[in-house]
């Protein structure tokens, strides 16, 4: 490790043992000024702000199912066999070991933040996360990825679903999101990034991104508003994109131009629990218009009205659209 990780590794341990301290119930003055004259050094506000947000991020972190297993596995081995002594301790260091007690939670808390963050939504559900380096991410409906900074490479992984990114520019740290075997590279843009069931969808809005697989020597780059689907047969060449239409979800709408029915179906579906089901021999029909997302009973009124269609639900709760002409389900 270098000096300056050395530095950096003591003034974060250094500040979370003042953090335990003041968290104890009584702190005197002196206590005080000294942790003042202790921020003011170089690097040390920096650490301490950084102790505070993660624990304050504690109640996030623990939802994270890496952590709760890990937890759990701590948890149900046995306890070691208690080591008793009789020596009298004092009041004042008794405080000071329980200082010390969360001091070491913090500094646990600060690996497992540093192990990587999850964070996820539901079906239906769309969430804006502001990374510690100023980049944001929205995610999508039914999306989960994981976040983790290094010093020389900011690394996220869209282990579900999709996301868009505005990441902060850092030439010294490129910013990678992973996808399957497939690795978008950025420094700083804005970028959308979608798993499918046959691979991964990128599209550029702005900037400049790299796009390449592990285990092809096969990339491309991507220019804005150009578009990339990388598959298990390779990454296919960059073409156009509308770039409104294909982020109009990040605005809570759905647009459609000259898409095929099939298509617009397919994207519904991710915002709502009930599933539609195409029983047509309709679905290269095209379909042009803007919908909120998650409001499937407008979009099966509209194509419904347009294609001459029924929706007929069945017992599983599925919505069939079928011909107008055809007999009703059993």
């Amino acid at each position: 490790m270098s000096d300056q990780g050395l530095q950096s590794s003591r003034s974060e341990t250094e500040a979370a043992e003042w953090f335990a301290r003041l968290k104890t119930r009584r702190v005197s003055a002196q206590t005080l000024r000294d942790f003042e004259v202790w921020r003011r050094s170089e690097g040390h506000d920096a650490a301490y702000r950084k102790i505070q947000a993660t624990w304050g991020a504690a109640s996030v972190l623990a939802q994270d199912p890496e952590i709760r297993a890990a937890t759990q596995a701590v948890e149900s081995r046995p306890p070691p066999k208690p080591t008793v002594t009789w020596t009298p301790i004092p009041k004042g260091p008794l405080i000071l070991g329980v200082s010390s007690a969360l001091a070491v939670g913090i500094v646990s808390l600060l690996w497992f933040s540093n192990a990587g963050q999850t964070y996820a939504t539901k079906v239906g559900e769309q969430k804006l996360v502001r990374l510690e380096d100023g980049s944001q991410v929205r995610l999508n409906t039914d999306t989960r990825l994981r976040v983790r900074f290094r010093k020389d490479v900011r690394d996220v992984q869209l282990l579900r679903g999709e996301a868009f990114f505005e990441a902060a520019h850092d030439p010294g740290r490129p910013f990678i999101v992973e996808a399957d075997d497939t690795n978008v590279r950025a420094v700083g843009t804005k970028f959308d990034v979608r798993r499918q069931a046959d691979g991964v969808w990128v599209a550029l809005i702005e900037g400049k991104v790299h796009v390449d697989q592990d285990h092809r020597s096969a990339s491309a780059v991507l220019r804005p508003n150009q578009e990339i689907t990388a598959t298990a047969r390779g990454i296919s060449q960059p073409t156009a994109v509308d770039a409104a239409q294909s982020t109009s979800w990040t605005t809570g709408r759905l647009t459609f131009h000259d898409v095929p029915l099939r298509e617009a179906i397919d994207q519904v579906n991710r915002y709502a629990s009930t599933q539609l089901v195409l029983d047509a021999p309709v679905g290269e029909s095209r379909v042009t218009g803007v919908f909120n997302t998650g409001d499937t009973p407008a979009f099966v009124a509209a194509v419904t009205s347009f294609f001459d269609l029924r929706a007929d639900r069945s017992h599983d709760g599925e919505i069939h659209l079928v011909r107008s002409t055809s007999p009703p389900a059993e």
